[in-house]
């Protein structure tokens, strides 16, 4: 992406910033991408905004659920896509390091956002963003929150922490 509306945009946190110039449902305006050494425009509309409805997630208040979560898949999907949901109050489809802090203070059973300091999530949430871009975006979430609840089930909150990085 190159711009939106006359705004230059380079990455996503300067697209999120751009697009909140935006908030008029349909709106539509212009954005320029270069792609291979070619110039594109295309109108983009803006929508409304709603928060993600989450049912059907697996309860995390015993060790055993943890580890169920952990080793499944599809219950750390669910579970993940929840989190994501919370910490995304804006609904930008993006979660900053603040908003997921005060998440999983809100989200997760106090026995295990207890466990894990504010300076354990800002790491694991740095870890995770490997473009550095300062956001994570729902893919990241299932490895974040696998990561969290992993090193609560073994009792060494740093193993992930250090660990993130390199998978």
């Amino acid at each position: 992406l190159v711009s939106v509306a006359s705004l230059r945009v380079m990455n996503m946190k300067m697209f999120k910033l751009a697009m909140a110039e935006f908030k008029r449902p349909g709106l539509v305006i212009d954005a320029g991408i270069l792609r291979n050494n070619e110039h594109l425009t295309l109108k983009l509309e803006i929508g409304v905004k709603k928060q993600v409805e989450v049912g059907d997630v697996p309860p995390l208040t015993t060790q055993d659920e943890i580890l169920a979560v952990v080793g499944d898949p599809v219950k750390l999907e669910q579970v993940a896509t929840a989190a994501f949901a919370a910490a995304d109050a804006d609904c930008s489809g993006l979660v900053t390091t603040k908003e997921f802090v005060a998440a999983m203070r809100e989200w997760l059973p106090e026995d295990i956002s207890g466990a894990l300091s504010d300076s354990d999530l800002r790491k694991a949430f740095n870890n995770c963003d490997t473009d550095r871009s300062g956001y994570l975006g729902l893919v990241e979430f299932p490895r974040i929150m696998k990561g969290l609840l992993s090193s609560i089930l073994e009792g060494e909150r740093g193993m992930f922490l250090q660990r993130a990085a390199s998978a």
